[in-house]
């Protein structure tokens, strides 16, 4: 599932703040969930690449000086009574071959054979290689070119030369037209790259062992098993359920500026793509996150008319359905361009990946936080967090923020513990509670966001007071906050604010 994008004209009111649950998903889960996926998207697109040179395409390493790596040529003797040819082959050549006659067949050292011999045989003179040359630096050069052009590209909007419109659609196309250059460059060089690997039937994996139907109830099946089943099953839910709304909370975040939220909708079509592709066996659908990201960043809107030398200003997300629902059509439509897709070599594939995770750390306050940790203060942004929290508190919470997200990653990579990885990603939000008792309530305003009060029925008296009491002052221009309207909202008169070195400034 692409992202939740393109809802525009519903809101569905769930409960005064967003859920129950998905209300305690705060920046800081978020962004090491985020933040994993695309860390991962950036390590899998390095060990595919590098398995290029192992596996499909073996080189040589540290090779001799001066010395030539021929391939190991010999002659492919088909079976069969080969006792006449041989003793013929044996009495006209100059090397004696050493041969043992069983019965009807005669076997002998076909290594003594040269390619002379062999073609005068008429047999087939095969020679093989145990490395291949060429492929993997071309594997690599295919790789950073595809990186290195979609963001040169997605980037031309902002270059001063061509029209606008122009500019824009480069930078809409940039990975496509990074694709097609690249296969372009492997055509045009002809060496045998790994090439996309796509079925050529419209069938199930393995459909000789399996229907289009799974059924769930078999006799190989002890009875035990369907209540054992629930452990797992109940692990699989809070993943899909954390996965879904951990990206759904991200791209429904306030400086996205779009319209209502409809997390139970969501999660109910979620819901019912899981029960259906389980009786088919197919893979389970939830909000990808990555893809989430980039989709949100490709519908952005920005002031067109800037001073020179200005940023363009944010001006909002073009809200549709257009791009999800032609997404889907064409991921369909791919399987009667099989011939197309088998032309594209995996390294510009690998490519696209790394970008997409490359792209996705992109923004991310956690990723902000962890370079300020090597940056010298002078050179430091001037982020809002850093006016108001001490920098070693910064990086306290930062540092936080990474055992989690090393947490995250050590879980899933080994696999004997990786089935606990669903309790992990919760466990993220119960290490961001914890953070409470050594963190003021200001710091983690401007670090994260504040947790609402444990109880729906607290928070929703919190809430009507906040509401109650800013309608109540509001004629006035200034308002006295008390703390529902500190949870809640966030406004509060600012704090003191701090320098770099933690001593109070006057902003």
């Amino acid at each position: 599932m692409d992202s939740p994008v393109g809802r525009a004209g519903h809101e569905h009111k769930t409960l005064p703040t967003k859920r129950a649950l998905v209300r305690y998903l705060t920046r800081f889960t978020e962004e090491c969930f985020a933040s994993l996926i695309a860390l991962i998207f950036i390590y899998e697109s390095f060990k595919q690449l590098a398995e290029i040179a192992t596996l499909e395409a073996p080189m040589r390493l540290r090779p001799k000086k001066g010395h030539v790596y021929l391939p190991h040529c010999f002659c492919d003797l088909p079976r069969g009574n080969l006792t006449d040819t041989a003793s013929n082959l044996t009495t006209a050549a100059t090397t004696t071959l050493t041969t043992a006659t069983t019965g009807n067949v005669t076997i002998f050292d076909s290594s003594a054979l040269t390619e002379a011999m062999c073609k005068a045989m008429n047999l087939t003179w095969k020679c093989e290689s145990s490395f291949v040359p060429d492929v993997f630096l071309m594997s690599v050069i295919l790789f950073a070119t595809t990186f290195f052009v979609a963001i040169f590209l997605v980037d031309f909007r902002a270059w001063p030369c061509f029209p606008t419109f122009v500019r824009n659609i480069i930078g809409d196309f940039a990975i496509l037209i990074a694709i097609l250059v690249n296969v372009g460059i492997d055509a045009a060089v002809g060496l045998p790259t790994p090439k996309l690997t796509v079925p050529s039937e419209f069938k199930p994996t393995k459909y000789e062992a399996r229907g289009w139907f799974i059924n769930p109830i078999s006799d190989t099946n002890p009875w035990w098993l369907y209540i054992a089943a629930g452990l797992p099953a109940l692990l699989a839910t809070i993943l899909i359920f954390m996965d879904q709304h951990i990206t759904a909370v991200i791209v429904n975040r306030a400086e996205h500026k779009l319209k209502g939220s409809g997390y139970h909708l969501d999660l109910l079509v979620v819901g019912l793509l899981v029960a259906i592709h389980s009786f088919l066996g197919l893979p389970w659908y939830v909000a990808a996150t990555v893809n989430a990201i980039a989709h949100i960043n490709s519908l952005k809107k920005v002031s067109e008319c800037a001073a020179p030398g200005e940023k363009p200003t944010f001006l909002g997300v073009r809200e549709q359905r257009v791009t999800a629902f032609f997404v889907g059509v064409l991921s369909g439509a791919a399987v009667f361009i099989t011939n197309i897709l088998k032309v594209i070599p995996m390294p510009v594939l690998y490519g696209v990946f790394f970008y997409m995770g490359w792209s996705a750390l992109g923004g991310m306050q956690l990723i902000d936080r962890i370079l300020l940790i090597f940056m010298p203060i002078k050179y430091q942004p001037d982020y809002k967090y850093l006016r108001h929290v001490p920098l070693w508190r910064v990086h306290v919470f930062t540092v936080i923020q990474i055992l989690c997200l090393v947490a995250l990653w050590v879980v899933k990579s080994v696999k004997s513990i990786s089935i606990i990885f669903p309790l992990l990603v919760v466990f993220t939000g119960v290490v961001r509670k914890i953070i409470e008792c050594f963190f003021t309530e200001t710091e983690l305003k401007y670090l994260d966001s504040l947790l609402p009060p444990i109880g729906r029925k607290k928070h929703d008296r919190l809430e009507a007071h906040s509401k109650e009491s800013s309608s109540h002052h509001g004629r006035t221009g200034h308002s006295t906050h008390d703390k529902a309207s500190f949870f809640l909202n966030g406004d509060r008169e600012s704090p003191p604010a701090y320098d770099n070195k933690g001593f109070d400034t006057k902003l």
